[in-house]
């Protein structure tokens, strides 16, 4: 809660950032070692008042990274991923927002098939449509998924029952991907949430020109489209 903010901070004794809600619902929170080399661009900082978002970009060495915990709604709400996390991370310049490390519980699952066990129906499903739709677009991957593309491990478990499911998860910028050299899931502690951990080197890789993506909003543009039928009519 915005009441504990200030003796948190002094008891981790270093930078932590917050989206407070209250002390029993809700809340983000990113917290850096003391001894990390990074520097925060304040005025990229954002704390979502719902206590569901927060962002930090961070500079660490020439490479400018934003930070993004997430804290999705239990209910299908497309809207707050639409409005509020993609739309921020949608906001930042280029050369950050080719950087992004988005992580958290998102309150949903990216594959009913892969990602859930002993589901009957399916949850929130509007809200995972948008949240694909928006990596395809800000091409962004799911890094677990993608170091481990058939294998079924959870980070929740119901406390009374056989149900789990892969709610929380990394999505990652596809430019960083020769940078990361491991994600894993590893048992929490007095939790029904399992840990998250990702782990990035980028003193082994130089930047290269990363990869080519077609803008696909484009499709929305009907000066765009319409110029692209008169050209397949000439063509043609």
């Amino acid at each position: 809660s915005k009441q504990t903010e200030i003796s948190v901070k002094q008891e981790w004794g270093s930078k932590c950032f917050f989206a407070s809600y209250s002390s029993n619902s809700r809340g983000c929170a990113i917290f850096l070692r003391k001894d990390l080399p990074v520097e925060v661009l304040d005025d990229y900082t954002y704390s979502d008042p719902s206590g569901n978002f927060l962002l930090i970009v961070i500079k660490f060495d020439s490479q400018l990274i934003p930070l993004a915990c997430v804290y999705g709604p239990k209910i299908d709400n497309p809207e707050f991923y639409e409005r509020v996390v993609f739309r921020k991370i949608g906001e930042l310049p280029p050369e950050m927002s080719g950087n992004v490390i988005c992580g958290g519980d998102w309150n949903l699952v990216l594959s009913q098939q892969n990602d859930t066990f002993d589901y009957i129906h399916e949850n929130n499903v509007n809200a995972r449509t948008t949240v694909l739709d928006q990596m395809e677009e800000k091409s962004l991957i799911d890094i677990w998924r993608e170091n481990h593309p058939d294998k079924k491990r959870f980070t929740w478990r119901r406390r009374r029952g056989k149900q789990r499911a892969r709610l929380d998860f990394f999505l990652v910028s596809l430019t960083l991907l020769p940078f990361i050299e491991k994600s894993d899931i590893f048992p929490g502690l007095d939790s029904d949430h399992s840990g998250l951990s990702l782990v990035l080197d980028f003193s082994k890789f130089k930047r290269g020109t990363g990869f080519w993506k077609y803008n696909n909003s484009l499709h929305h543009d009907l000066e765009y489209t319409q110029l692209v039928n008169k050209t397949v009519e000439r063509v043609d």
